[in-house]
């Protein structure tokens, strides 16, 4: 127990207050950073899983359409894993709309 000094204790006046350590010693916060840093987002999963389906690789616009999600969800995902070496791009297509696009394939 903490013994709270009165206005009034001049005897311990020089005495420095003991204050407890309320940190722990554990660097909690790398460790959930470490913990957590390889998963993979349920988006992303997503997105890998649709491309590693199609035997012919996919365009953005076709991974939205067979998964279910908005091009710009796709298009950042996708980012995201040819940033981690999961997707790769090779080559290109006509989309629906008619412009050209990027295959997307898994590695």
């Amino acid at each position: 127990m903490i013994h709270q000094r009165s206005l009034f204790d001049e005897a311990d006046a020089a005495a420095p207050i003991p204050v407890p350590n309320r940190h722990s010693t554990a660097n909690t916060s790398r460790e959930a950073y470490a913990t957590i840093k390889p998963r993979i987002g349920r988006v992303d999963a997503e997105v890998v899983q649709t491309v590693r389906n199609s035997a012919n690789g996919l365009t953005r616009e076709e991974i939205a359409y067979q998964a279910g999600m908005r091009l710009a969800t796709v298009c950042g995902a996708v980012r995201r894993q040819l940033d981690a070496g999961k997707l790769t791009e090779r080559g290109t297509r006509k989309t629906a709309s008619g412009s050209s696009a990027k295959v997307v394939f898994a590695n």
